[in-house]
């Protein structure tokens, strides 16, 4: 399988962090998704073109679902022959490989972004989901864990660092 981050590594920096529904996030799912379901087709006797198995699993994708029965519908209305459990199954795993391909976009992308983590542990941030201390620095992927009020003492909220904003010090 061609590796869908050949070329330049890296994101330029301020270019948006990579989502579950980037394309190179689906495209990456398809491909990985196109051999197994490739020998499903085989198994029931169904012949299709890799190529083809690849542009719908990748319309398929881009419908937001990466649910195996959601997946399997909309093969199913695009009048492919045989849907059933085992295809289900199959496209299944489109989540956990989603995750995977998310969680490696985002560290390529991370790669351009510099120091892009400049807040030290400690500093006290404000956040879409309420504001507390940085706990935590996940250099790889590019976030802060932050302790909301009320969470325990060993736990944290993980915060994209371009959703942290410093809370000034106090005169």
């Amino acid at each position: 399988m061609a590796d869908l981050f050949e070329g330049e590594r890296t994101a330029p920096p301020n270019t948006p962090r990579p989502n579950r529904c980037s394309s190179t996030v689906v495209a990456r799912v398809a491909q990985e998704l196109t051999a197994e379901v490739v020998a499903w087709l085989e198994q029931v006797n169904r012949k299709r073109d890799a190529s083809y198995v690849t542009a719908d699993l990748l319309n398929a994708l881009r419908d937001g679902s990466f649910d195996g029965y959601d997946l399997a519908k909309y093969l199913d209305r695009r009048g492919w022959d045989s849907v059933d459990a085992e295809l289900v199954e199959i496209l299944n795993s489109a989540s956990s490989l989603a995750w995977t391909a998310e969680h490696d976009a985002v560290r390529e992308w991370a790669l351009g972004q510099g120091d892009a983590l400049t807040l030290p542990l400690g500093a006290e941030v404000v956040t879409p989901h309420g504001r507390g201390p940085i706990v935590h620095l996940d250099h790889d992927q590019l976030t802060y864990g932050v302790r909301l009020p009320d969470m325990p003492a060993n736990s944290w909220m993980i915060v994209p660092f371009e959703r942290c904003t410093p809370v000034p010090e106090a005169a």
